[in-house]
């Protein structure tokens, strides 16, 4: 029986912006190089879904907030080149502990933008 189950929820930080500049090869470049990087997280039992366009969430049996936060921390220093457009995501992690489940993944979209907000400032426009 699994006690606790994280989920990740990912955003494609401008992707739509990456379509109309460069085109939709680049942005599905960068879904591809998203999905990449999400399948490099080292905790075996996860599983992706792609919630639609710039969307994904990561569910992760068993493990907690800041392991997974410094993992993909970890993953996205010098992952994110790109030809034209530099990957960028930004994420919010929800621990899973028997509530219900809308409110568990509306807590990690929350969180998501939390963290988009915050660095928003802070990347180079």
């Amino acid at each position: 029986m699994i006690d606790v189950v994280l989920i990740v929820f990912v955003d494609i930080d401008n992707l739509r912006m990456a379509n109309d500049r460069y085109g939709h090869q680049v942005g599905d470049d960068l879904i591809l190089k998203a999905v990449a990087l999400l399948k490099e997280i080292s905790f075996p039992d996860k599983y992706i879904l792609r919630l639609g366009g710039d969307e994904f969430l990561v569910v992760i049996e068993g493990e907690d907030e800041a392991a997974i936060s410094t993992e993909i921390r970890r993953l996205l220093q010098g992952n994110t080149k790109n030809n034209k457009f530099d990957l960028s995501i930004s994420y919010g992690i929800a621990t899973y502990q028997g509530e219900a489940l809308d409110g568990f993944i509306e807590a990690a979209d929350s969180k998501m933008y939390r963290y988009k907000l915050a660095h928003k400032k802070e990347r180079p426009k």
